[in-house]
């Protein structure tokens, strides 16, 4: 049987439209936290706002800087399993149930996919913020997770169309 494989590569316009968001919000914060330093409870809130949004933002950012250097695929589609290098995640075609296009109220464009049994696929996930992270998504959005196309170098039309027919084809 012959082998298909679809790669789709990380956009770098977004990783540095993305850095250039954390120097900001880093400088923001920094700012404010110099401002309101009379007030140590507001310095404290803002210091620790900060190192949460660091502590969340950061690691990732780091992994698709790597990716993207080392010319690695964001997403990579073959004959058995979608593999997300944006997520850190393996599924196998049947393990997904749907895939759709979800768009929130604040026109944030997702590519939402939904798994069968989403607490099995949540015990493949070593990192535990990923995990809560999928079962909010669960919990909030009815999905398990999502692939934000944005950081994807494609057309987003034509990403969820190719998801879908190997979904179709091969699960």
């Amino acid at each position: 049987m012959n082998q298909t494989i679809v790669s789709y590569y990380f956009s770098r316009n977004t990783l540095i439209v993305f850095a250039v968001f954390l120097i900001a919000i880093l400088f923001l914060f920094s700012f404010l936290a110099i401002i309101f330093s009379k007030f140590i409870w507001i310095t404290i809130l803002f210091l620790s706002v900060l190192s949460m949004l660091l502590f969340i933002l950061i690691p990732p950012f780091i992994k698709s800087i790597i990716s993207f250097n080392a010319n690695q695929p964001a997403l990579i589609l073959s004959n058995e399993n979608l593999t997300d290098n944006i997520n850190h995640r393996i599924l196998k075609w049947s393990e997904i149930k749907k895939i759709s296009n979800y768009k929130s109220s604040k026109s944030a464009n997702f590519i939402a996919i939904n798994v069968n049994n989403p607490k099995l696929v949540a015990q493949k996930v070593k990192n535990p913020m990923q995990r809560f992270k999928m079962t909010l998504n669960k919990l909030i959005y009815g999905f398990s997770f999502s692939i934000q196309p944005n950081i994807i170098k494609c057309n987003n039309t034509e990403l969820l169309n190719t998801l879908n027919e190997f979904h179709t084809k091969y699960k």
